[in-house]
């Protein structure tokens, strides 16, 4: 399984990012179903009297899905904080690497 690849650029506000992934599956996706999993680490806090905190948000994929482009938004997320945000794929085949890193950072309140 293939890790998840960022389609468009984050759309960050001051508590959320929206993140868009492609997952590539085979033709058909007639394997089964598959998780798209996304974790965004925080780095950096630059408001004052903010803490920083990690989130993950999580989506599924029926099988048969051909074109599979799934935005996800990531919630609960620090004002004014940068995060290292990652996706992942899962079946029952097991998991994807890591995508490669999509660093964001959410807006001041």
């Amino acid at each position: 399984l293939a890790p998840p690849v960022v389609h468009r650029w984050p759309f960050p506000d001051s508590n959320s990012v929206q993140l868009s992934w492609r997952i590539y599956t085979n033709e058909n996706n007639n394997c089964e179903e598959t998780q798209l999993k996304t974790r965004c680490n925080y780095t950096t806090v630059f408001g004052k009297g903010y803490k920083g905190k990690n989130a993950t948000a999580e989506t599924t994929i029926p099988k048969g899905t051909n074109l599979i482009t799934k935005n996800l938004s990531i919630t609960n997320l620090s004002p004014y904080t940068r995060y290292n945000c990652y996706g992942i794929a899962e079946n029952r085949q097991g998991q994807s690497e890591d995508s490669m890193e999509v660093f964001v950072q959410t807006l001041e309140e």
